[in-house]
């Protein structure tokens, strides 16, 4: 159940379960919003192969189900249970996240970007409801407004104008979510690679206070 594609599927896993690679998370949009701003937007790939404008060479959203590490938030495996039988992630107890990925364009600037928002509620939520209730995201104009900050940030998606003409994108700067972004690894080798960024992380930490040391003297 790691990666989930068409409306359909992602309705079911949605309805059924519970909520519970640094550069790249940079070109996540809602990071690159400013405190009460917003920016316009195209969705550059449909939810589902069905929808009248699906273009397969622009590829599809996904939304995946994945394991975060209870202490590195940024840190998240895909749950492997269903292909494989077993996840170790999820023995773990860790949270539970159903994540909507899709890729979008700035219409003032250009640049692509990638929507990474929970399904369950605010943002994500009201993609998946939008291109459920319309059939389909790609023939529009968007705004989405940012409000709030810290733990009372929240995001709104508004339909500005209808435009149904092609989303001009080079497919080459599309965010290839399974490479870049999610982590899909085996439920057998995910303590190995947990471990791993564990200790990069502490190195990491420990190099940083030397440092603070050797500025002090």
């Amino acid at each position: 159940m790691g990666v989930i594609t068409g409306l359909s599927a992602i309705r079911e896993a949605i309805d059924s379960r519970p909520s519970s690679f640094e550069n790249v998370s940079d070109k996540e949009l809602t990071r690159n919003i400013e405190k009460n701003g917003e920016r316009t937007i195209r969705f550059v790939q449909e939810l589902d192969e069905s929808s009248e404008l699906y273009n397969e060479g622009l590829g599809i959203g996904i939304v995946v189900l994945e394991y975060q590490h209870p202490d590195l938030y940024w840190f998240r495996v895909c749950d492997t249970d269903d292909e494989e039988g077993a996840c170790w992630a999820a023995e773990q107890g860790w949270d539970s996240k159903m994540t909507l990925y899709i890729n979008v364009v700035d219409v003032n600037t250009g640049e692509v970007f990638y929507l990474g928002r929970s399904v369950y509620g605010g943002l994500g939520q009201q993609i998946v409801d939008s291109a459920t209730e319309r059939g389909t995201i790609t023939d529009a104009v968007w705004k989405i407004k940012k409000t709030g900050e810290g733990m009372k940030t929240r995001y709104s998606l508004n339909l500005i104008s209808l435009d149904d003409s092609p989303v001009e994108v080079d497919a080459a700067n599309l965010i290839d979510f399974r490479k870049n972004v999610i982590r899909e690894i085996p439920s057998s080798e995910q303590e190995a690679a947990v471990r791993q960024v564990e200790q990069r992380v502490k190195n990491k930490r420990q190099d940083d206070e030397s440092s603070d040391e050797e500025l002090a003297w």
